[in-house]
């Protein structure tokens, strides 16, 4: 049985006219559930909630994240810089064009074949983002969110079950849980960022060589590519090798 509220569904909604409504978009995603104005990222299991999506039709001016149970709307956050200043990342990258991306993975019949993670990267100049606090203190008795890493501002969401949620169940982190959804108090840049992190069918030197405006990750083996926009926030996509998931990371820190 469902407790009442549980979060079903986490919605990222994007502004009509985001340069992200298109076919170049939405085709990168083939693996999941596509139609014209949203992709959705399903859990990896049936019994598992909440599943993400990202919406394209929103009649909003500034992007918004919804965390729903069913229908109804239980909580949002606005994805935006809210501290009245100004300061750069000291990590050093080129945003490109989603054609170039498009056709750059098309060139070695790259694809996308596992979401791990979505999430907000929201500024914040010291301490945690009031917005952030309160959020992720809704989110405590509705989701199964957790710290990471360990005494961080950093949150992430895993899908699960209703019995590890009302805690009649130990959770199993020995079982890969897709795609988790991870919201960030973001100290390295005034811009806010929305992630997409995924897995391709290819290995880290391939996706490095081909995207040379990225940041690289040699530890993680993983690259992070900016992504030209028309709104106020950085959109980036992380290729990661297919791995087998890192779960356990969060025994211990469960908020």
């Amino acid at each position: 049985m469902q407790l009442d509220n549980t979060i079903t569904s986490i919605e990222i909604k994007l502004p009509e006219n985001t340069f992200l409504n298109n076919n170049l978009f939405i085709d990168l995603f083939s693996a999941f559930s596509i139609n014209s104005t949203s992709v959705t990222f399903p859990v990896n299991d049936s019994s598992y909630n909440p599943y993400t999506l990202i919406d394209f039709s929103s009649n909003i001016e500034i992007p918004e994240v919804h965390f729903m149970s069913d229908d109804k709307l239980i909580s949002k956050i606005e994805i935006r810089n809210t501290t009245g200043k100004q300061w750069d990342s000291y990590e050093k990258y080129t945003a490109i064009e989603l054609a170039d991306l498009r056709n750059r993975i098309s060139s070695e019949q790259i694809k996308i074949v596992k979401c791990d993670h979505l999430g907000v990267n929201i500024p914040w100049i010291e301490g945690i983002n009031p917005a952030i606090s309160s959020l992720v203190d809704t989110l405590s008795n509705l989701t199964l969110i957790h710290h990471f890493p360990k005494e961080s501002n950093w949150f992430f969401v895993i899908p699960g079950t209703e019995s590890e949620l009302n805690h009649s169940s130990d959770i199993n982190y020995k079982i890969d849980r897709t795609p988790k959804f991870e919201i960030v108090n973001f100290l390295k840049t005034s811009k806010p960022l929305i992630q997409i992190d995924v897995a391709v069918n290819t290995d880290y030197l391939t996706f490095k060589r081909l995207f040379p405006e990225a940041i690289f990750d040699d530890k993680l083996r993983n690259i992070w590519i900016y992504l030209k926009s028309n709104l106020d926030i950085d959109i980036c996509l992380v290729f990661n090798e297919v791995g087998n998931g890192w779960t356990e990371f969060f025994i211990g820190e469960r908020i």
